[in-house]
C-alpha cells in the first residue's frame, strides 16, 4: 500500500522573519500593544501632562481659595483680600467676588465702591447666579435701581428662586420700576412656591396679620412652625441651597 498517496506530505509553509508570528493570541495582543505605545504622538503625551499639570493646579488653587476663605471667617481680612486679589487677577471668579465682597463691606479695608463693582461686576460676569444677585444687591445699595432691577428681572426669568423674591420686594417698593402690588405678591408667591425660606416667613405673616382673611391665621401659624424645621433641615443637610439665600 503507497503511504505517500493517501497521507500526502504537508505544504512547507514560508517561515516568517517576525519571531511572534506563530506565537499564541495573547502574545501577539501585546506585540500589538507595545507597537501602538510606541507609536503615541508627542502631542498626546503634551496634552496628557497638560491635562494632569492642570488637575494638580486645580487642586492647589481650590485648596487656597478654602484657606483664603477660612482666614476671612476667622477675621484675617487683609491676608485673606491679598490671596483673593492674587486669584481674582488670574480670572478666578469666585475670588472675584470674595474681594468685591470684602471691598463692599469693608472688611480689613476701607470701603471701596469703585473696587468693589469692578470686581462684582466681573464675578457677575462668570455667569454663576449668585454673583449676579449679589452685584445687584451692591447697585441695590449704591442706589442704582434701574440697573439692579435689570438683572433680578432677567435673572427671576431663569427660576432663581432668591431672584423671584428680591423681584417681589422691588415690585414692592418700586425700586427701579413703578410700584405694583399684585405684581409684588405674584413673585412672592412664586418664591414661596419654589420654597424659599424668606418668601414663605413673609407669606406666614401676612397669614398671622390676618390681612388675608381671619380663617387664614391658623394655617399661618401652621406654616410658621413648619417652616421652623424646614429651615433646619436646610440648613444641615443643604448649606448652598438657593432657597437660604436673601
Amino acid at each position: 500500500m503507497d503511504l505517500a498517496r493517501h497521507h500526502p506530505r504537508p505544504r512547507k509553509v514560508p517561515k516568517s522573519k517576525d519571531p511572534l508570528s506563530r506565537a499564541p493570541r495573547l502574545l501577539r495582543k501585546i506585540r500589538h500593544r507595545r507597537q501602538d505605545q510606541r507609536m503615541i504622538p508627542v502631542q498626546v503625551l503634551f496634552r496628557r501632562r497638560e491635562r494632569s499639570n492642570m488637575a494638580q493646579n486645580y487642586d492647589l488653587n481650590r485648596s487656597e481659595l478654602e484657606r483664603a476663605f477660612q482666614l476671612r471667617q476667622e477675621g484675617s481680612y487683609v491676608e485673606s483680600a491679598a490671596i483673593f486679589l492674587r486669584f481674582a487677577e488670574l480670572g478666578d471668579g469666585y475670588a472675584q467676588l470674595q474681594l468685591g465682597d470684602m471691598l463692599d463691606r469693608g472688611l480689613g479695608v476701607v470701603r471701596d465702591a469703585s473696587g468693589a463693582r469692578k470686581w462684582l461686576a466681573l464675578a457677575a460676569s462668570s455667569g454663576e447666579d449668585f454673583s449676579k444677585l449679589r452685584f445687584a444687591r451692591f447697585l441695590e445699595r449704591e442706589r442704582q435701581y434701574p440697573e439692579a432691577f435689570q438683572i433680578v428681572h432677567d435673572l427671576a426669568a431663569t427660576g432663581y428662586s432668591p431672584a423671584i423674591y428680591r423681584l417681589s420686594k422691588y415690585y414692592e417698593e418700586g425700586l427701579g420700576t413703578e410700584r405694583d402690588s399684585a405684581k409684588a405678591n405674584f413673585k412672592l408667591q412664586e418664591a414661596a412656591k419654589r420654597g424659599h425660606a424668606r418668601a414663605l416667613r413673609s407669606v406666614a405673616i401676612l397669614e398671622l396679620s390676618g390681612r388675608k382673611g381671619l380663617w387664614r391665621v391658623p394655617v399661618g401659624l401652621f406654616r410658621i412652625i413648619w417652616l421652623l424645621f424646614y429651615v433646619s433641615r436646610l440648613t444641615i443637610h443643604q448649606p448652598d441651597s438657593p432657597n437660604l439665600q436673601n
